[in-house]
């Protein structure tokens, strides 16, 4: 299931409650399905099932024996499918952020697909192993009718939550991983709390309206701390192309290890005005007035990613100097340098005639660049490009914006992202006080 990238007001303020709704975890699945999965909730997970999984790789792989005492995460998944491509990196993040914690962290893939899965994990830097349900067995016995589905056993050996939206992966981990296996084991005390749980969301909207007008939120809603240094550290940012990388000083030559620069972006003359950062990742895209391809289908796409991720990514298109779209490029006879003066005639120009939803910006010093080494200055941008920067100033990726891999950086760091969960949850909070 391909779906199109969703505003906020449907990948993260739905606080929709499952007819079991425990803690702050989100479930999904409605009808028969939702039935079936709370059925299954609070009872042992069948030791039987890891053998139902073919080969593994990427990792050890999960027994009876070895997820006694741990807190499970079964992610399933298939390296064809991007809605499960999507979901990794959450998947991921978890793994590093709870793995010394007690958890583990399981891929199950589909029947299909299998040669590509090990190279594909790899690829984007899974950390945890994957295994093979090779005749579907394993699927069939959680009941999963699709990818990518995500459900928990915890230290105790229940099947604690099934079909946990991709959202509630971190609150899940976070809950299970702090309690004892004798706690988790407490089946009445989890009853219990679940039926508080309930009869208090009885008297409480549970479901905010998932076409709210975002326009009448805050840019910034009260509440927002932005994080700290620490919470950018062992995330899973979006991986880059190598050498592509390595040509833009961003990942070492002889280490492939990728290197933390901070972007200098300081461009002037706002149009329509300068974005909000705050809580937010930025899109930077690279564009010249007399470079056509830089802007023609360029900024209508822009204008779409903008307005799917409102509030979750600031878009801006540095207009830079020929000479930085075009380092090689030699002059034709009689054609006048382009001055700066002349250059910001030009878009002026371009932008009395223009009207989009995202930023364009006069970046005259071509300071969207600085952060990137170019191998002396001589490499040309890739056309049409972009750099994809963390909420922190830190540039995370570059690359073409044509292509798959842009929008695999883009869904990535928005689901990663400290600033934007943290402004997230400030958004929730907003909202939960306005419709008290």
């Amino acid at each position: 299931m391909h779906c199109r990238a969703l505003s906020i007001a449907a990948i993260s303020l739905s606080l929709f409650v499952s007819s079991a709704p425990a803690a702050d975890v989100v479930r999904e699945a409605t009808g028969q399905l939702r039935i079936e999965m709370d059925r299954m909730e609070l009872t042992k997970f069948p030791a039987e099932n890891w053998s139902k999984l073919g080969a593994w790789a990427n990792g050890a792989a999960i027994t009876p024996a070895s997820a006694e005492g741990k807190v499970v995460l079964i992610a399933s998944w298939a390296s064809w499918h991007p809605a499960s491509l999507r979901a990794m990196p959450i998947v991921q993040n978890a793994a590093a952020k709870y793995g010394d914690q007690g958890l583990l962290v399981v891929g199950v893939h589909h029947a299909q697909g299998w040669d590509e899965a090990e190279a594909t994990a790899k690829a984007r830097g899974f950390t945890f192993p994957i295994a093979h349900d090779t005749t579907g067995e394993f699927r069939k016995a959680l009941k999963m009718p699709h990818d990518p589905m995500f459900f928990f056993i915890d230290r105790a050996g229940h099947l604690r939550y099934a079909a946990v939206a991709s959202g509630s992966i971190d609150e899940a981990c976070a809950e299970l991983v702090k309690e004892t296996k004798e706690q988790a084991g407490d089946l009445p005390r989890i009853r219990r709390e679940r039926e508080e749980a309930a009869a208090k969301a009885k008297g409480k909207t549970s479901d905010i309206n998932m076409a709210i007008d975002l326009s009448t939120l805050p840019p910034v809603p009260p509440g927002y701390l932005p994080p700290q240094a620490p919470a950018y550290r062992n995330i899973s940012w979006p991986k880059m192309d190598t050498e592509l990388g390595k040509r833009w000083g961003l990942i070492d030559q002889q280490s492939n290890k990728f290197s933390e620069k901070k972007i200098a972006f300081s461009p002037v003359n706002y149009f329509p005005a300068k974005p909000e950062t705050q809580g937010r990742a930025i899109v930077i895209y690279i564009w010249h007035p007399d470079v056509p391809e830089t802007y023609t289908k360029v900024m209508p796409q822009m204008d779409l990613l903008q307005q799917n991720y409102q509030r979750d990514l600031a878009v801006i298109g540095a207009a830079v100097p020929l000479r930085s779209v075009q380092p090689n490029r030699q002059s034709q006879p009689g054609e006048e340098e382009e001055s700066v003066a002349k250059f910001g005639s030009k878009y002026a120009n371009f932008i009395a005639s223009r009207r989009y939803k995202h930023a364009l910006a006069l970046d005259a010093s071509a300071s969207s660049l600085a952060g990137l080494a170019g191998q002396g200055g001589s490499e040309a941008f890739p056309l049409p490009g972009a750099i994809v920067v963390s909420s922190d100033g830190v540039i995370r990726w570059v690359g073409w914006s044509n292509g798959p891999d842009f929008k695999y950086a883009i869904e990535t760091i928005v689901a990663v992202d400290p600033a934007v969960q943290a402004r997230r949850a400030a958004d929730r909070a907003f909202i939960e006080a306005r419709n008290r």
